[in-house]
């Protein structure tokens, strides 16, 4: 159960770095601070897919 929160939250996390990027892309917010969201959010999502591969990999 902890496990598919972990998951839920990573995706959250993800989902609003992203809108937080297109807000601040669209209203010009930020400067370049904009576009390190967008790597925060690559990170995260980073670690996420692989999390998820090593967990499969796991019997």
């Amino acid at each position: 159960m902890a496990q598919r929160l972990g998951h839920r939250v990573r995706w959250s996390i993800v989902w609003v770095l992203l809108a937080a990027w297109l807000v601040a892309l669209v209203f010009g917010l930020g400067g370049g601070a904009a576009n390190a969201v967008l790597v925060v959010a690559l990170l995260v999502l980073s670690y996420e897919l692989l999390a998820a591969d090593g967990a499969s990999g796991r019997s």
